[in-house]
């Protein structure tokens, strides 16, 4: 899965350097595992380990972020010149139903050592039908978008298509993190000037406030939506002239803030950085931007205008984001609305790794730094929705009632937001 939004926190700087703001996460406890990624694949058929072994140490040779550690205080990060990934092994002969999952699952939830690289964690489980391939980080060194070149970068050096032209130029991680932090410098005075009045403003008028100092512990629920809102989603996208991002993003903000009666959304969307910065290159690493989305809900509004809104706050957000993430660990922004949820869109893309066929397996959040967080996935057939709700968030009675709600007004998304309240 791709695109997923970062915690609040702090991305690594560069060799030596000093992370943005506060310390980077233990990796131990709670705290820990909401700083957790983990990524599964299932690939129809056997994967070598001595193969995947030899193409692990060839990946975290070119990229910085898979050989980086953490001082103990959190305050610097080192890349050393070389660290191997782990790797651990399983043969399941007859996997009982859910074994395959219980162990993934606990993967995912092992603490890590964060002053020894590396901090990438690999797990094999070869069953009769199918291989399943899980990499695990903390969110500081890896984000949605670099597990995608992790597992394309692994398939090629596996299947020695390498020289073929298959893997791209590596761009450096640290300079990346060096240059994002003389970005922020130089704009940060001015961010924080547009920044703090406005989050001021929200978080004095909505409401109910909770404790975001600690991880939220989620209920996960997963809806199908067939084609119907599929192509609902695609004609709100064309007609907005936003992207299929933010149609999503659009279409679960006014839904659950309609099933909270809230008068406006907050979300925390995200912005990838590799595109950007190294176009025509492979990087792995935390390179994401943090942006809350604030939309008003009057009743004469309608899902096309807040679509347009949404997708006018993305466009000048891209230049508004640098210093937010010294702003928002603020003590006075981690008491956090109970409407506040963070978003989530990825796309799946049938294709092949290792020489067979394969596909993302989802994995139950056993911790999010949100209240909520609520996932799209775009599929040939459908959407997906996942949503992970904490008891804390306003959305948790109403969580099983979301995929309808989205579903209803992606039916007609020029209907006024005020007739919608009263349906």
């Amino acid at each position: 899965m791709s695109g997923a939004s970062p915690a609040i926190g702090d991305p690594p700087t560069g060799s030596g350097d000093r992370p943005r703001t506060g310390a980077c996460p233990t990796g131990a406890g709670d705290r820990g595992a909401s700083y957790a990624m983990s990524d599964v694949r299932r690939v129809e058929g056997a994967i070598d380990a001595e193969r995947l072994a030899r193409a692990i140490d060839r990946v975290a040779a070119r990229h910085e972020a898979m050989r980086i550690g953490f001082e103990e205080d959190g305050t610097a990060q080192n890349c050393v010149e070389r660290a191997t990934p782990m790797l651990s092994t399983t043969t399941l002969c007859d996997a009982a139903p859910g074994e395959v999952e219980a162990l993934l699952s606990r993967f995912a939830q092992r603490p890590v050592d964060m002053v020894s690289p590396s901090l990438f964690r690999f797990q094999l489980i070869q069953t009769g039908e199918a291989a399943y391939l899980q990499a695990t980080a903390p969110h500081a060194v890896v984000d949605g978008w670099s597990f995608e070149v992790l597992w394309a970068e692994l398939s090629s050096f596996y299947l020695g298509s390498e020289e073929d032209g298959a893997v791209r130029e590596p761009a450096s991680f640290l300079e990346f993190a060096r240059s994002k932090r003389k970005e922020e410098d130089a704009r940060f005075e001015a961010n924080e000037a547009l920044w703090r009045p406005r989050l001021d403003r929200v978080w004095q008028s909505s409401g109910r406030m909770i404790d975001g100092a600690q991880p939220f512990a989620p209920v996960t629920r997963v809806d199908h939506l067939p084609q119907g809102p599929l192509a609902g989603l695609r004609e709100l996208s064309r007609s907005s002239r936003s992207t299929m991002n933010t149609a999503a993003l659009s279409a679960v903000a006014v839904a659950s803030s309609l099933l909270m009666a809230a008068p406006r959304a907050i979300v925390m969307a995200s912005r990838t950085g590799q595109p950007a910065f190294c176009p025509g290159k492979s990087l792995i690493g935390f390179c994401v931007d943090l942006l809350p989305v604030i939309v008003e809900l009057p009743d004469d509004s309608t899902l096309m205008d807040v679509t347009r809104d949404v997708q006018q706050q993305l466009v000048a957000g891209a230049d508004t984001v640098s210093g937010l993430y010294q702003v928002l660990p603020e003590r006075r922004y981690r008491q956090r609305p109970a409407i506040f949820l963070a978003f989530e869109y990825s796309e799946e893309i049938p294709g092949t790794l290792f020489g067979a066929p394969a596909t993302p397996l989802s994995l139950p959040h056993e911790r999010i730094p949100h209240p909520a967080l609520i996932t799209v996935e775009k599929h040939s057939d459908g959407i997906e929705i996942i949503s992970a709700v904490s008891q804390e968030s306003a959305l948790a009675p109403y969580a099983a009632d979301l995929a309808v709600r989205v579903e209803q007004i992606l039916a007609d998304p020029t209907v006024p937001l005020g007739e919608l309240r009263r349906r």
